[in-house]
């Protein structure tokens, strides 16, 4: 029999005298038992499986499934079992904290002007999500008639941007700002998309901003090439001082009358827990996000009430914003073993 407990977002799944995984801090391993060549005897075993909840406790079991992994003996190969290999739990995905980030129209309140943008003020909160600092400057729309910017679509993050040099198109340039809950001491992943328009002099790159998350500040430049409309994403990070967080993007220089912005996302801390896991061989891969500059190391312990844990050598490292993969070599060849991830100081 093989179940598979859920407390909360960590993860528990253990089998009586076989192998055992858990796609959530904890893991189970134990030495499985194999014949010396892959067949599965008949049997029946007749009742459940499928899941049950109660609150904040979830339980899904199987019942009468064969050894949960990879078999190989000779040419043949059986990848059996229901937890055979686990998915990514989409409760471990960021967390998207930017409301509104491509700037659309979602509460109709862009009134189009003759040229199909809208001069917004210093102060104006007529943009959902964001309020205008510094300066005026002007909400777009891709429909432009040709009348400011060139004939169709304009950007591919929806239908609307920012263009932070205003109406003026002269220093001091405009920005928009909007404060997002933040959790101290966390790294938080930011991206943004600056664009231009390459063949009208009047709307060419380079062009910079100066973005501001909490205590961090430093300008970004995007230098494009080709025609027409250019756009370039750009991603940094930044490191959370309070329960809450400014993100304001001010305009800083143009070659031309456009420094277009849109397509805003800070992406929040993804769960810590172990989202995958894979066996290869005796081999244990084990999944799970890790945020950039962040190291982590695999723990493990023969008996969680005990709360000892060591850590597992070889197994530590450095995320990249993405997934990180860890191997326990011979993990089967060892005694039964629990597994956690830990994010180190």
């Amino acid at each position: 029999m093989k179940q598979k407990s859920n407390f909360g977002r960590g993860q528990l799944l253990w089998r009586g005298t076989g192998t055992a995984f858990a796609a959530g801090a904890l893991l189970i391993c134990a030495q499985p038992t194999m014949a010396q060549s892959p067949s599965i005897s008949s049997s029946s075993i007749n009742g459940g499986g499928g899941t049950s909840s109660n609150g904040a406790v979830a339980l899904t079991a199987t019942i009468g499934q064969p050894f949960a992994g990879v078999a190989n003996a000779g040419s043949s190969t059986i990848n059996s079992g229901f937890w055979n290999s686990l998915v990514p739990d989409p409760l471990i995905n960021a967390q998207e904290l930017i409301v509104n980030g491509s700037f659309e129209n979602v509460a109709h309140t862009f009134v189009p002007e003759p040229n199909e943008t809208l001069l917004l003020s210093n102060g104006a909160t007529v943009i959902p999500g964001w309020t205008v600092v510094n300066a005026s400057l002007l909400w777009g729309g891709n429909n432009d008639n040709g009348a400011v910017l060139p004939s169709g679509a304009g950007t591919p993050f929806g239908h609307f941007y920012v263009d932070l040099t205003g109406s003026l198109d002269t220093l001091p340039y405009a920005g928009v700002t909007q404060t997002i809950p933040t959790t101290p001491d966390q790294t938080y992943n930011l991206s943004f998309a600056l664009g231009t328009v390459q063949n009208d002099s009047r709307w060419i790159g380079p062009i910079s901003v100066v973005v501001m998350a909490g205590t961090t500040s430093n300008v970004f430049t995007s230098t494009p090439t080709g025609t027409d409309w250019q756009w370039r994403t750009i991603t940094t990070n930044f490191t959370a001082t309070s329960t809450v967080t400014p993100v304001t993007f001010i305009g800083n220089s143009a070659a031309g009358y456009l420094i277009a912005l849109d397509n805003v996302s800070v992406s929040g801390p993804p769960g810590l827990r172990i989202g995958a896991v894979a066996v290869s061989g005796n081999d244990l891969r084990l999944s799970f996000p890790a945020s950039f500059g962040h190291s982590y190391v695999i723990e493990s312990s023969e008996d969680v009430a005990l709360s000892v844990w060591s850590e597992i050598p070889g197994t530590a490292g450095t995320g990249n914003g993405g997934t990180m993969q860890v191997s326990i070599p011979n993990a089967f060849g060892s005694p039964r073993q629990f597994y956690r991830v830990k994010l180190l100081p």
